[in-house]
């Protein structure tokens, strides 16, 4: 883990279920070189080979919209495990981690990225911007993605929603709102 930040990393996974084995088959990426926006952010939507609907837990399956997006979306890039490894290692370097519970999808990329024994390189600060909200708005626990994005004023297409590049545009929006806009 990095001790120096460079910029941010948005970011949501998908994965295969909410347990100790759950894998992560897409994830969503929008990078920022350093902290301020700037219109420049990079995204990059990741969906990992190899998965089935055996793979998943039922309830994750009907969440998530396997079947109908798994190799079947245009912008995502479809790549092997080791390849989505060694490309996450370069992309998260000394980056903080900005997701809606940033320490689930952290795991799971970590997980994934041991598989193929790369370390995590991001900065050990993670950004929760459920957690940013609750601060702002004096809201006594998180609210889950669409409810704080809701409870903001921030609109959303629930089309998006559970997909991992919708949910890290969320995730984005909801940031720059907190930090960037006037009170």
């Amino acid at each position: 883990m990095s001790r120096t930040a460079t910029g941010l990393a948005f970011i949501d996974t998908e994965t295969t279920g909410l347990g100790p084995d759950a894998q992560a088959w897409e994830i969503g990426l929008i990078l920022r070189k350093g902290f301020e926006p700037r219109g420049q952010d990079q995204k990059l939507l990741i969906q990992i080979e190899g998965f089935d609907e055996s793979d998943f837990e039922p309830e994750a399956l009907a969440v998530s919209g396997f079947a109908d997006r798994y190799g079947k979306t245009e912008e995502a890039i479809d790549m092997p495990l080791p390849w989505a490894a060694s490309r996450l290692v370069s992309l998260l370097a000394d980056k903080h981690l900005v997701a809606a519970n940033p320490a689930y999808d952290a795991s799971i990329i970590e997980r994934l990225l041991r598989a193929c024994r790369h370390k995590p390189p991001w900065h050990f600060r993670l950004v929760d911007v459920e957690a940013l909200a609750m601060g702002a708005k004096r809201w006594w626990k998180p609210r889950g993605l669409q409810a704080t994005a809701t409870g903001l004023g921030i609109s959303f297409d629930q089309q998006d929603m559970h997909t991992a590049m919708g949910d890290a545009d969320l995730v984005q929006r909801i940031h720059d709102h907190l930090i960037w806009s006037e009170p």
